[in-house]
């Protein structure tokens, strides 16, 4: 998930926002219709400053999580947090920085 699709202000406020839900309750549909026994969260950062990155990358994560595990009962969700270590892009416009702002989901 993009930060565009997940809430970009976790850091402060920990909400996902209404379309994050409706994406992230489908995606758990579809984890539960397969044999998937772990499921992955991992939370990213752009690379400005001014905020804890590792922070706000984990709480991503966690966020996340947290909205999942009701969803997904009998599986392992795993959290991990990236801060702006693992960037999709390394420009510095608008559209790339969100485009690092994310929480990428996993199964195994």
């Amino acid at each position: 998930l993009s930060s565009s699709s997940a809430a970009s202000d976790v850091y402060k406020r920990q909400v996902l926002n209404a379309s994050t839900k409706i994406t992230l309750k489908a995606l758990a549909l579809q984890i539960n219709a397969q044999q998937i026994k772990q499921v992955l969260v991992y939370g990213h950062t752009d690379s400005r400053g001014g905020v804890n990155n590792t922070m706000l990358s984990q709480n991503r994560a966690k966020a996340v999580a947290n909205y999942l595990r009701p969803l997904l009962k009998g599986k392992k969700i795993v959290i991990g947090w990236y801060a702006s270590k693992k960037p999709l892009t390394t420009g510095t416009s608008k559209s790339d920085l969100a485009k690092n702002r994310r929480v990428e989901i996993y199964t195994k």
